[in-house]
């Protein structure tokens, strides 16, 4: 298992693109990528250097925000954003060996957050919380998925 922190000291100053964002104030995203390639490749690829890619691709927004189609121009990584929200996809994505990031609202009714589905245990999701030294249950989080998308690494 690997589990990135947004605001590790190595990267969590970085700004997100041109953006007055930082990583550690808004790299959930970057970093749930980041676990996500690393555990599929077992390369490690940390969300500082994501970042550092994805500043160079363009990927951001001027509010920092991930743009998903210049993520996939990147021609490095397969990107699927999922126009639904069901148990049956992000199951899917796991017996494909694939990490759902998915879209949850913190303390269930707070900021937007993205966390890393990285399995199930005792029949509740296991998610890597960027903002966690521990894997969190998706019940933390009322069990409310926003949004899914999964990230990998485009085959050469």
């Amino acid at each position: 298992m690997i589990l990135y922190r947004q605001d590790d000291a190595r990267w969590g100053k970085e700004r997100l693109g041109d953006s007055k964002y930082t990583m550690a104030s808004s790299g959930c995203l970057v970093s749930s990528i980041a676990s996500a390639l690393s555990m599929e490749s077992g390369e490690e690829r940390t969300p500082g250097t994501l970042n550092a890619e994805f500043c160079a691709g363009d990927v951001y927004d001027a509010e920092g925000n991930l743009q998903w189609e210049q993520l996939s121009a990147l021609h490095k990584y397969q990107v699927e954003v999922y126009q639904d929200v069901s148990a049956d996809i992000i199951d899917a994505c796991l017996s494909e060996g694939r990490y759902p990031i998915v879209r949850v609202r913190m303390y269930m009714l707070g900021n937007i957050h993205y966390v890393l589905i990285v399995g199930m245990q005792d029949g509740e999701y296991q998610c890597m919380d960027p903002l966690q030294d521990k894997l969190m249950k998706l019940s933390s989080y009322g069990n409310r998925v926003y949004a899914i998308r999964c990230v990998s690494l485009d085959s050469p």
